[in-house]
């Protein structure tokens, strides 16, 4: 169906081992058991969802997230891994190999030295790149994706990315305009901000300048807002496009159709997706 939500953003774990500033998750929701979240991951797929993307938080701190992955790939559910890639060893490797249709690491600039002004951790850019290494060393078959988000801090350096993204074989490289609904990134607002205009500049340059033609998606304050929705490790949704910093509802506890029938979801801007991708799913 044209108007049907397919993919789920799912924080599997609140806890993290980064301290980025920027950061709007919820860091005191306390995570769901292991038996709960597969309650959780059947309604996602009773109801149909096609997409699921781990993240938290830091999803690799999650014990059990690999037999939540395993299970939603059993069922033909695309699963994708969002990590800051703190936490990888021999076993991350293998299961990423059979259990994962695509790995989602962040760059928000190309050295170290950007992603330190950004607040991350001190090696946050090598860890990144020795990931794309083994991968692409090992021939691993799994989709790449690069998620920049665009602040005042490293507004000027964006562009020396692609680089690395064309020789990585980055599948799809996206861009999010930084925004500040709550927590560290509300109390950081005055640091990362930036205009709406500086962030239209920004990707027209990137758009001429993309002479590989990679895939690349563009996401502003608006789209952020009114295009995504989350679930997080409590099992609450929340979705920004309500104007309020209420949930909408528990997938645990509540029917998962009244829930997505209470998103007041942007389908123009998540088809946009869909087509750039030419996937079911964006």
């Amino acid at each position: 169906m044209m108007n049907s939500i397919n993919s789920v953003c799912w924080d599997i774990t609140s806890k993290c081992n980064d301290k980025c500033q920027f950061c709007f998750r919820d860091s005191n929701s306390i995570d769901l058991s292991l038996d709960d979240n597969f309650l959780i991951l059947n309604k996602f797929i009773d109801y149909g969802i096609e997409k699921i993307t781990f993240t938290g938080g830091e999803a690799c701190l999650y014990n059990g997230l690999w037999e939540l992955i395993q299970h939603a790939k059993y069922h033909k559910i695309y699963t994708n891994l969002v990590t800051n890639a703190l936490s990888v060893n021999d076993a991350f490797y293998s299961n990423m190999e059979k259990y994962l249709d695509c790995i989602t690491l962040s760059l928000d600039g190309a050295d170290p030295l950007i992603q330190k002004k950004m607040t991350r951790n001190i090696n946050h850019f090598d860890n990144v790149l020795n990931i794309l290494s083994r991968i692409n060393g090992n021939n691993i078959k799994i989709d790449k994706k690069i998620n920049t988000l665009v602040t005042k801090v490293n507004f000027h350096n964006i562009l020396d990315i692609l680089p690395i993204i064309y020789k990585n074989k980055i599948n799809v490289w996206k861009l999010f305009q930084f925004i500040a609904p709550r927590y560290c990134s509300a109390s950081n607002k005055n640091y990362f901000s930036i205009s709406d205009s500086n962030f239209a500049k920004l990707k027209n340059e990137i758009i001429l300048n993309n002479t590989e033609m990679v895939k690349i998606i563009f996401q502003a304050t608006q789209d952020l807002k009114t295009s995504y929705f989350v679930v997080s490790s409590n099992g609450n949704v929340r979705y920004d496009g309500n104007n309020d910093d209420t949930y909408i509802g528990n997938v645990l506890t509540d029917d998962i159709n009244n829930i997505f029938k209470n998103i007041n979801f942007n389908f123009s801007s998540y088809m946009e997706r869909k087509l750039l991708l030419k996937t079911n799913v964006a």
